[in-house]
């Protein structure tokens, strides 16, 4: 792993000349220096960045599709969650033993990773000096998805049995309203139909 750091960091010097920004106002080496300059105050971005940004991580991470500008019906966006933690904790309670210090590391795993990826956003992302990150997208936490959900069911014990019917049922709603979703977005095919998107 630290030849693999120490690659990135030499390419990176190697490369900084060819800088260009990913978005407007953003300037990675400037962001830097905020950060060293300005510890507690990009802590407390971090820790904003999680309240104001949750939902849109949650939403971005089930799916919205095309630019990011179809999105499922709100009905999906609840529910979605709710189905994904029914199946995780009904299947991995009974499999899933984690010891002290395992949960610790996994605990500890999630935080770093997600202090990666958010720091990273903000360094490539967030106009310099910003009071939160912006560009964040579910599709980057998907990878925590799976130990976190291990981390919940390995402390949540359930006594429910899973229901395959249910959760055939979810899936082929979930996938009527991308299909309508998109009929509606690109084909005008339901004019008529009043259909919150």
């Amino acid at each position: 792993m630290f030849p693999a750091i120490f690659a990135c960091l030499a390419w990176s010097k190697n490369i900084s000349d060819l800088y260009i920004p990913l978005h407007e106002g953003a300037d990675m080496f400037q962001q830097i220096d905020f950060i060293i300059h300005n510890p507690i105050s990009f802590f407390v971005i971090i820790v904003k960045t999680i309240f104001v940004k949750t939902l849109r991580i949650i939403i971005t991470m089930i799916g919205v599709l095309d630019w990011q500008d179809t999105r499922l019906d709100i009905l999906t966006y609840i529910f979605y969650p709710i189905a994904l933690i029914y199946v995780a904790l009904n299947y991995y309670d009974k499999k899933v033993k984690l010891s002290k210090i395992q949960t610790i590391i996994l605990s500890l795993s999630l935080l770093i990773s997600y202090f990666i990826i958010v720091t990273y956003m903000y360094l490539s992302w967030s106009p310099v000096g910003s009071g939160i990150v912006t560009g964040l997208n579910g599709k980057y936490f998907i990878t925590l998805l799976l130990p976190l959900l291990i981390l919940l069911a390995s402390k949540i014990k359930t006594s429910f049995i899973l229901n395959n019917n249910l959760i055939f049922t979810f899936s082929f709603f979930v996938l009527f309203s991308a299909v309508i979703s998109l009929l509606i977005r690109f084909y005008n095919v339901f004019p008529n139909l009043y259909y919150q998107i």
